[in-house]
């Protein structure tokens, strides 16, 4: 019985932790976009050098919401 309880909870335990690498995964992608949009932002766009950051932090912030 007491082994069928390990398994089980080890089991669980890779469930996590596959869930918590998948929601890793996705910030990382969200944070390499946001770079390039950055990037995009600001040398595409020259009135917009003063307010990227702002728009950066407020992109990393509705990243970390999700």
């Amino acid at each position: 019985m007491r082994k069928f309880l390990i398994l089980d909870l080890s089991f669980y335990l890779l469930d996590v932790l596959n869930v918590y690498d998948v929601v890793a995964f996705s910030l990382l992608l969200d944070h390499i976009a946001t770079f390039f949009i950055w990037i995009f932002f600001f040398f595409h766009w020259p009135p917009m050098k003063l307010s990227v950051p702002v728009f950066y932090t407020y992109w990393t912030l509705i990243c970390v919401d999700k």
